[in-house]
């Protein structure tokens, strides 16, 4: 159902003049839960906190960021596996590849270049 203030602004706009607000029917209802019965609770309630009706009611940005659901380990320290930080302390983010540190030239580069129409096939 629309908050009083989304029908105002329904019935307002010149583009729904004459146009009614369709009422769903309850048999065509399902809950959140319904919909994702294997869902976690967490993801739950993140949904549920982003799709209430009155933007007011919804949760803001900051409050979704911190949310267990972007980062679960604040659940659960003891969880968590230092992973990766040696390579985060040496300040590099990929795998580096063993080598002089020279890319090879890419093959092709001293091709002479086609003409104008050399890419149209020949009838």
């Amino acid at each position: 159902k629309l908050i009083p203030r989304h029908q105002f602004i329904f019935h307002s706009n010149q583009f729904f003049h004459g146009a009614s607000i369709p009422e769903p029917d309850p048999a065509d209802l399902e809950t959140l839960e319904e919909k994702f019965p294997n869902i976690p609770p967490v993801a739950l309630t993140f949904m549920k906190g982003c799709l209430r009706m009155n933007p007011d009611d919804r949760y803001k940005c900051e409050h979704l960021l911190e949310s267990l659901y972007f980062n679960p380990a604040r659940e659960e320290p003891e969880k968590r596996k230092p992973k990766g930080r040696r390579r985060l302390q040496q300040g590099q983010l990929l795998p580096q590849l063993p080598g002089n540190g020279m890319s090879p030239a890419p093959e092709g580069k001293n091709k002479p270049r086609a003409t104008k129409f050399d890419h149209f096939p020949t009838i």
